[in-house]
């Protein structure tokens, strides 16, 4: 948990605050230059220990949130311009942001929804990410008969050898290890120290895309759109992916917005949605794929697309993807002889299962609204009108 003190704040309005809240964690205080030492001189002498981080800041630009992926992200704002406080709310990618307050559960139901809200979904996230970095791919799943050493292949100007790619490049597998596909071609068979790379690029790009409006990130796909109409003119099917990425820039405006409401007469109540995190993608058909992905990006998530000789393989757009302007970790792409192995790594579960939690079929309005919801999770932005 997080505070800024902007330096138009009530300053002992906020050490009252710090006083009353004492028993609720509060990790660091980011204070504007200004105020600063008023402010410290204030704690000194209301409050005996300084055991809180101060850290102070010119511009909001320059404040760097501690990185808590693994629980609920709270922040609170002080400020005498509410509308400006506001638009700082909405630009940070947290949980439960509260504007000249903080942890103000008093007579409402805003306790019941930091305790309950997308909980499951973030204990998920933190197993996710446990069984990434801690567990490794067993030698027998990455052992076979199909899969080589780049280094024995005797002859490859004849062979296409794909790669895999995260931090906006493409990459070689650390091993080495390349599996055959129809004897004209070689993809990468990811291990587990590829899956842990590319697992924690896709954590850098949510960061980086996260934090981008809807607005922008419709910008880039756009790009990306035009891009794509551009290759059709050679290549037929970019007509049919383009369509798709026009028909979902065009969705967000049928999204719900910030909705709130006044409670007790004390506090206002905003409620908006952010992102999820990384979604894993796998389909047989590139059509589906491309939908889900789009429907992906514009909820604000970055991606990791799975493949192997079964399902389709998108590498062929990843280079269009990094020209338009998507920031490095947006999107990723794993490749292995039989991603089966690897479903239950990124998925916690086998892959039809994860998808269904997010994603609907059909063509339905349903299709469009509802998995956008899903790849979300509520926030929550509290004012105090005292």
């Amino acid at each position: 948990n997080e505070m800024i003190i902007l330096e138009d704040s009530d300053l002992y309005a906020v050490i009252n605050c710090l006083i009353i809240t004492d028993h609720f964690p509060l990790h660091k205080i980011w204070v504007q230059k200004g105020v600063n030492k008023k402010f410290v001189w204030l704690m000194k002498h209301y409050r005996s220990e300084l055991s809180i981080t101060i850290d102070t800041f010119q511009s909001v630009n320059d404040i760097q949130f501690i990185p808590c992926d693994e629980k609920v992200n709270v922040v609170s704002i002080w400020s005498e311009d509410i509308v400006a406080a506001k638009n700082l709310a909405l630009s940070i990618n947290s949980h439960l942001v509260f504007i000249n307050t903080y942890m103000d559960f008093h007579g409402s139901k805003i306790l019941w929804i930091y305790k309950h809200v997308s909980m499951g979904l973030l204990i998920s996230d933190e197993y996710m990410m446990l069984n990434i970095l801690c567990e490794n791919v067993s030698q027998n799943q990455e052992f076979s008969m199909n899969v080589v050493h780049l280094s024995s292949v005797v002859k490859i100007n004849d062979i296409f050898v794909g790669d895999l790619f995260y931090d906006g490049a493409w990459q070689k597998p650390m091993k080495g290890m390349y599996w055959k596909h129809n004897n004209n071609s070689l993809w990468a068979n990811a291990t587990h120290i590829d899956i842990k790379k590319c697992y924690l690029s896709a954590r850098k790009g949510f960061k980086t895309w996260s934090n981008m409006s809807i607005k922008a990130r419709i910008q880039i796909l756009s790009r990306f759109m035009s891009t794509l109409e551009l290759a059709g003119i050679d290549i037929k099917c970019c007509y049919v992916i383009a369509a798709i990425v026009d028909r979902w820039i065009k969705f967000p405006y049928l999204c719900e917005g910030i909705q709130g409401y006044i409670e007790n007469e004390t506090k206002e109540v905003l409620w908006t949605r952010r992102p999820l995190g990384v979604i894993i993608l796998r389909e047989e058909n590139e059509n589906i794929l491309f939908f889900r992905l789009m429907q992906t990006l514009i909820a604000g998530n970055s991606v990791i697309v799975m493949f192997d000789a079964n399902f389709c393989n998108p590498s062929s757009y990843y280079d269009m993807f990094s020209t338009c302007g998507i920031p490095p970790g947006v999107i990723n792409l794993l490749s292995h002889e039989n991603t089966g192995t690897l479903e239950h790594k990124l998925c916690l579960q086998d892959y039809t299962t994860y998808a269904n939690k997010f994603f609907l079929k059909g063509t339905s309005s349903d299709t469009y609204i509802v998995p956008f919801r899903r790849l979300t999770t509520p926030k929550l932005i509290v004012i105090s009108l005292q």
